[in-house]
């Protein structure tokens, strides 16, 4: 299966190449405004024309701390939405969820101890979808500051999940490994947020997934 992966493109909408499966790991909207009508606006109509025109038979997604409006509304867009929930594609079980750790003053954003709690009962998947990345892989801040989860860590190692595809950590796109399981950081922005000013690191993720390794 050729799988493309991207997150945080912070409302600059790249160009997706033909692909089997689209997973997309939050902080899709715009960072220069977060109002609920700018973000809802957004999101049905120049977000869901991009997804419309993806070509993808399959497309999955989350949200990441900047997108407000999904914590607060359910909205029809052409594509999986996981917001802790589950689905399964062409026999690969894939789990979806936006919450990271940090200040409250952003969407999906708790303590470690609510983290955990969150986590708890997540459920065994081929490929995990999280904004947050575990603690101690592909979550450095660029300042030398994890801001990966630990609970997140240990219940992905408890649970022996082979894959996790996130984002947040802006400086650290690229495949990363975590004893058996692989990591995937498909972040594109850095340098800013303003589509006026952003730069994109690069292409969206291409991966050739192969479920029997």
């Amino acid at each position: 299966m050729k799988i493309c992966a991207l997150s945080d493109f912070h409302g600059i909408l790249p160009k997706v190449p033909e692909c089997d499966l689209c997973i997309i790991a939050g902080d899709i909207c715009p960072q220069f405004d977060h109002a609920d009508f700018f973000q809802l606006s957004w999101v049905t109509t120049s977000f869901k024309i991009w997804l419309e025109e993806i070509p993808a038979k399959h497309i999955v997604g989350i949200a990441g701390n900047h997108d407000f409006i999904f914590e607060s509304r359910k909205i029809n867009l052409p594509w999986n939405y996981l917001q802790d929930s589950s689905v399964e594609i062409e026999g690969i079980k894939i789990h979806g969820t936006p919450h990271v750790k940090g200040s409250k003053s952003w969407a999906f954003s708790h303590e470690e101890e609510e983290l955990e709690e969150i986590w708890k009962n997540l459920p065994y998947c081929d490929i995990l979808v999280s904004h947050c990345p575990p603690f101690g892989t592909a979550d450095d801040d660029g300042f030398g500051t994890n801001i990966g989860s630990i609970s997140l860590k240990n219940k992905i190692e408890e649970m022996k999940i082979p894959m996790v595809v996130c984002g947040h950590a802006h400086e650290n796109y690229g495949i990363h490994k975590m004893n058996n399981c692989e990591v995937l950081n498909v972040a594109m922005a850095y340098n800013g947020y303003d589509p006026k000013s952003v730069k994109l690191a690069n292409v969206p993720m291409m991966y050739p997934y192969d479920r029997k390794k």
